[in-house]
C-alpha cells in the first residue's frame, strides 16, 4: 500500500496547527503543570512524552476508538 504523501502532509499539518493552537492557548498551565520550560524545545518533548504515556495508560487502544461515536 502506497502512502499518498500530499494527503499525509496535508494531515500532518491540520494535526500540528490544532496542536500549536492548544498549546498557546493553554501551554502556560501544562508548562506549570509538568515543570517545563516552554523555551527549552527539549523539555517540552519530555512534557509531550509524559501526556503521551499517560494518555496511553488511560487509553490503551488505538486512538480513533475514543473519537466521538466510537466504542470502547
Amino acid at each position: 500500500m502506497e502512502i499518498d504523501k500530499e494527503k499525509y502532509a496535508h494531515n500532518m499539518d491540520y494535526l500540528y496547527k490544532i496542536n500549536l493552537w492548544m498549546v498557546r492557548k493553554y501551554g502556560d498551565e501544562l508548562f506549570e503543570k509538568f515543570g517545563v520550560d516552554k523555551n527549552d524545545i527539549f523539555a517540552v518533548m519530555k512534557m509531550f512524552n509524559a501526556i503521551y504515556e499517560e494518555q496511553c495508560k488511560e487509553m490503551p487502544l488505538p486512538w480513533y476508538r475514543y473519537g466521538f461515536g466510537g466504542k470502547e
